[in-house]
């Protein structure tokens, strides 16, 4: 997924729409953590749930960055 595709995915996803700057801070933490720590990050997800994540994980970083990567579903 190029940089703008991945960009314009994270601001137009239902749960970062009325919060860009902390959308945008969420993915440059992720790139600048995962390639400081390439071995893999828990992450606190929803409720007590947790996401193990490394790079190159693109469905587990959509999670990190926008909470319900697929929104419509995973919030049935």
């Amino acid at each position: 997924m190029s940089l703008i595709t991945t960009l314009n995915f994270i601001f137009n996803h239902p749960l970062n729409k009325s919060n860009k700057s902390h959308a945008l801070f969420k993915f440059l933490k992720w790139q600048i953590g995962s390639r400081l720590v390439p071995e893999g990050v828990i992450f606190k997800w929803i409720n007590d749930a947790k996401i193990f994540a490394r790079r190159g994980e693109t469905s587990v970083t959509g999670n990190i960055y926008c909470g319900l990567y697929e929104f419509s579903d995973m919030a049935f």
